[in-house]
């Protein structure tokens, strides 16, 4: 599920919700961040579409590399 937000998007995966953000100073660039008080960003990537189901898949390609790293 993801929700809108003032600068890109939230992710909602079975674990966690992520942000992704534009970069305003490189249109083309996202972050990806963690929610909550203490919010990291844990990757990104660039994207020249505004096709919102490439830049979610792109999102999750991130979140997903970050865990497997992550494991043990």
């Amino acid at each position: 599920m993801t929700t809108t937000t003032e600068h890109g998007f939230e992710i909602e995966t079975d674990t966690a919700t992520y942000r992704v953000v534009r970069i305003v100073s490189c249109p083309d660039a996202w972050a990806v961040t963690t929610c909550g008080y203490q919010s990291a960003v844990i990757g990104g990537f660039t994207c020249t579409t505004e096709d919102r189901d490439v830049l979610e898949a792109e999102a999750l390609g991130v979140v997903h590399e970050a865990v497997d790293h992550d494991q043990p």
